[in-house]
Order: C-alpha cells, then structure tokens, then sequence
C-alpha cells in the first residue's frame, strides 16, 4: 500500500512537472514573440502594455481557469494543480510580481528581508525572466484567507494577527473551539 502511495505521487509530480513545463515554454514563446514584434516596430516601450494580451493567448489555449483577480494581477490555474499561474495586468502588478519574485530568491547572506521573510511568501517555481519587470510567475496555490472557514487554527499560528484585528471584526470570524 506504501509503495502504491510512493508511485501514485511520484506520477502526479511528474505530470505536474511536465504540465508546467510546457506552460513555461508557451508562456515564454508567446513574450518573446510580443518582444521581436514592438522591437521590429521601433516600439519597445508598448511592450509592457501589449505582453497581457500575448499571455491571455497562452492561458486561452491551455483552457486555464480563472481562480482570481485583483486590480494589478490575475490568478490562473488547473482544478487539482497545487500551483498558480499569477499575471501582471498592468505596471503596478508587473512591480508587485518583481518583489515577490525578488524576495523568493533571498538567500542567508542577504539582509534585505532575510530569510524569515521569504519563509513567509509563497515559494516561486518560475516566472518571466525576458522582460524587465515580469509579466507572469508560477507559485504554489495557498488557501486564499477570506476562505477559511475555521480561524482558530489561524489564531494559533498568529495571534499577533489576531490581536491586531478590531473588536467588532472578531464577531465576523468564525472560530470553532
């Protein structure tokens, strides 16, 4: 039974990896594409602008779902994928993605944010390394915090965060003791 639950996962990592794989280099073909093209034109500056519309391409063909949205980024993903596609849909977004990116890749020797920081933010699998600021990355899929349904867990783990919170937000949350 142990080794049907060694192989059954190790399948899983493996289309997942494959999957991803292929979504990289689609993702990749498609902003180089949107590169050549403005270059040719002389328009280097429309890149950033026009790249959403290439990476939409991608995302269209794939038939990712749309999991989320916010007013700089949009979340993408499969039904049963433990990661998420995030894409930049304007300039602000394409600096959020950077940071996130940058603080993924903080190493022991850096003291920017430090490695307890980094600990913290979702781990990055990939992410747009042809633009100067990216357009997309590849993240793992975290619970979204609005969805959870039990807080005590949350409450434990932060309470920090919890203390933070306002007296009359608290009746809001359900806690389940």
């Amino acid at each position: 039974m142990l080794l049907k639950s060694y192989i059954k996962n190790f399948l899983k990592e493996s289309f997942n990896s494959n999957l991803m794989t292929i979504l990289v280099n689609k993702l990749n073909k498609k902003s180089q594409e949107c590169i050549d093209f403005f270059n040719e034109k002389g328009r280097e500056s429309a890149i950033s602008y026009h790249s959403y519309r290439y990476i939409l391409e991608v995302i269209e063909e794939m038939d990712l779902d749309r999991i989320g949205s916010g007013e700089s980024r949009e979340a993408y993903s499969f039904e049963n994928e433990d990661w998420v596609l995030k894409v930049a849909v304007n300039n602000f977004g394409s600096k959020v993605l950077k940071q996130e990116i940058e603080i993924s890749q903080i190493s022991q020797d850096e003291s920017s944010h430090g490695t307890g920081a980094r600990d913290m933010f979702v781990k990055v699998y990939d992410y747009d390394r042809l633009n100067d600021s990216p357009i997309w990355m590849i993240c793992e899929k975290v619970e979204v915090l609005h969805e959870f349904e039990d807080m005590s867990a949350l409450i434990k783990i932060f309470p920090t965060f919890w203390d933070a919170i306002k007296e009359e937000r608290k009746n809001e949350v359900k806690v389940i003791a």
